[in-house]
C-alpha cells in the first residue's frame, strides 16, 4: 500500500509510575536515519481540535484558551470599526467560536471569571465606559453580550 509513518508528523507521551515523563524516541524514516519524536511534554499536540499536555490539567487548557481569546480580542480591537459593532462581532462570532474549546476541556469558574474579566476590559473599552464604571452585561442599552459562563451553559444560539 505504501504506508509510510512520518516522525515529523508524529508526538509521543511516556508514562512511567503513573505520571507522565519526557522520554525521547526515536523513528527511522525512509533513508533509515534515526529521527527523535516531538514529546507531549515539549509541545502540546493538537488533536480533533483540542489540545492535548502532558498533565492535562484544567490549568493548561486555561491558558491555552486565554490566549485564544486574547488574540480574538486583540484581532476586533485592530479594526476601525465603531465600538457598538466590535461589540457584535464578540458575542456573534468570537464567543460561539470557543464553544467547542469549553465543551471539550475542563475548566474551573475561577478561570472562567478571569475570562469573563479580560472580555470585559475590551467591551469596557470599546463602549467608552470607564473601567472602574459599571458591569457591561448589566447595561441598559441592550447590548447582545453575555458571560462566557452564561454562554458556556446556554444551548440556544438565539439568545445572541
Amino acid at each position: 500500500m505504501g504506508l509510510v509513518i512520518k516522525p515529523g508528523k508524529c508526538s509521543s507521551l511516556s508514562i512511567q509510575s503513573g505520571k507522565s515523563s519526557n522520554l525521547c524516541f526515536f523513528l527511522s524514516d525512509e533513508s533509515g536515519e534515526k529521527i527523535a519524536i516531538s514529546s507531549v511534554c515539549d509541545k502540546p499536540l493538537k488533536f480533533l481540535g483540542s489540545q492535548i499536555t502532558a498533565l492535562n490539567k484544567p490549568n493548561d487548557m486555561f491558558e491555552f484558551l486565554y490566549e485564544k481569546l486574547e488574540s480574538k480580542l486583540k484581532n476586533i480591537e485592530r479594526s476601525k470599526l465603531r465600538g457598538e459593532f466590535k461589540v457584535n462581532i464578540y458575542s456573534r462570532y468570537a464567543q460561539p467560536s470557543l464553544r467547542y474549546h469549553f465543551s471539550v476541556h475542563d475548566i474551573h469558574k475561577t478561570h472562567l471569571d478571569k475570562l469573563d474579566c479580560l472580555a470585559k476590559q475590551f467591551l469596557k473599552r470599546w463602549l467608552d465606559i470607564p473601567s472602574r464604571g459599571s458591569s457591561v452585561h448589566n447595561s441598559q442599552h441592550g447590548l447582545p453580550y453575555i458571560d462566557v459562563m452564561e454562554f458556556l451553559y446556554s444551548g440556544d444560539m438565539d439568545e445572541i
